[in-house]
């Protein structure tokens, strides 16, 4: 990999200016006001296909984002309601009785969200101290962050029934956005919301990140190309480095080789063919690997039919147990061919098995043992009566009293 150190001082300072001017919200975002009390939000409190929904696409059909439309179905039906609304804290909402035909006078209820899905007006608060038919601003006490719902319903008129879809849930949002007037976000971003989230929060630009925008990051302009990874070297966001992918070089990646054998090893004296997009090694035998790096294994699985293999290069060496032998130690060796028996005893092969092979030796006289190499001691007992026996070979001889050996 090419690694490539840069100053952000020189390359990203005329990305910052344009980051400030293309500072946009992304789509279907919606930006935080600085003056929300000029913004009014009316709700009309009435029936039809227009006001009313019964399913959760219906409902957030006006505010949907994109992100949305893969998790909710046409058939997630709920409870008839007036379609959902989304505040900014600070915005003022105007309920707006509509007349159906009908004296359509109104007493809505803060309520709880049990008290929306039941339309019970037991688990609430009255919002006005009398019904009325005409348009009101609602009070800002009863628009807290957070979701707030409201009921109209009426034991007096059986049209008026918060069951045939007058509740309404207004979602009021704060903000997490922090700065001063008109440098919200520390000028490198806007203050947005979606649908489903609960309050505005900071959506960055240009080379900036973090909760607020305000820590600078070279590698969020996108500087390498062709797949190569930007990071900062020595911890440093303001520097930053291209580790660049097998087959490029360049400040940003930008050049391609033409030959990748140019760039890479083939180990072991393997010869490499290749272009601008791939290579191959040709391994010498014995050798495997994309860079004939690893070694066959040619004790795997082991050719050594009774004796243990040990590995080389493009061969194997078989070392035999007891009775075996041959490059694999599949041949039975002949005993009596290594003329085990000594001091000319006689040898016999003893056949135990197809695959044991043993033998036997019948020693000659005065010797003994597997192998004949014990001598069979004559003078024990000894069998001379008053003398002295002098061992040999299966014979012996008496010295006796004052009598020399000759």
């Amino acid at each position: 990999m090419l690694l490539v150190l840069l100053s952000v001082t020189l390359v990203f300072t005329s990305c910052l200016v344009v980051a400030q001017k293309l500072c946009l919200p992304p789509p279907g975002a919606i930006l935080w006001d600085p003056n929300p009390e000029a913004v009014v939000h009316e709700v009309i409190w009435s029936y039809g296909s227009n006001i009313t929904c019964h399913t959760k696409q219906d409902c957030n059909s006006s505010d949907i984002d994109s992100s949305e439309t893969t998790t909710i179905s046409p058939d997630d039906t709920i409870d008839v309601q007036l379609r959902p609304l989304q505040l900014q804290l600070g915005n003022v909402l105007r309920f707006v009785p509509k007349d159906i035909g009908i004296p359509f006078s109104i007493m809505p209820y803060y309520v709880d969200e049990l008290g929306f899905l039941t339309c019970n007006t037991s688990r609430g608060v009255p919002v006005l101290t009398t019904e009325t038919n005409k348009s009101f601003e609602v009070p800002h006490n009863f628009l807290q962050s957070g979701s707030n719902y409201f009921i109209v319903d009426s034991d007096l008129h059986p049209f008026i029934s918060c069951e045939f879809g007058l509740r309404i849930n207004v979602t009021v949002k704060s903000s997490s956005c922090h700065g001063t007037v008109g440098a919200l976000c520390s000028s490198w971003g806007v203050c947005v919301t979606y649908v489903n989230q609960p309050s505005f929060g900071c959506y960055c630009c240009g080379n900036y990140k973090g909760e607020n925008c305000d820590i600078f990051d070279s590698c969020l302009s996108h500087p390498c190309h062709n797949g190569g990874i930007c990071y900062h070297p020595s911890n440093d966001s303001h520097e930053l480095a291209c580790k660049c992918p097998l087959g490029f070089f360049g400040n940003f990646c930008e050049n391609q080789t033409e030959d990748l054998c140019d760039v890479i090893d083939c180990y072991n004296n393997a010869t490499c063919t290749g272009n601008s997009t791939n290579f191959y090694c040709e391994c010498l035998p014995g050798l495997t690997g994309t860079h004939c790096e690893v070694d066959v294994n040619d004790c795997d699985p082991s050719p050594c039919s009774h004796g243990t293999c040990v590995d080389k290069q493009n061969g194997y060496t078989c070392h035999c147990e007891p009775g075996f032998h041959g490059d694999n130690c599949s041949e039975h060796l002949r005993m009596c061919s290594l003329s085990p028996c000594r001091h000319g005893g006689f040898c016999h092969e003893l056949i135990s098995s197809p695959e044991q092979y043993q033998f036997s030796c019948h020693c000659r006289p005065g010797w003994a043992g597997k192998d004949c190499i014990e001598k069979v001691p004559v003078c024990k007992p000894n069998p001379c009566s008053r003398g002295t026996c002098v061992e040999g070979v299966n014979s012996f001889t008496c010295i006796c009293a004052n009598q020399t050996l000759a």
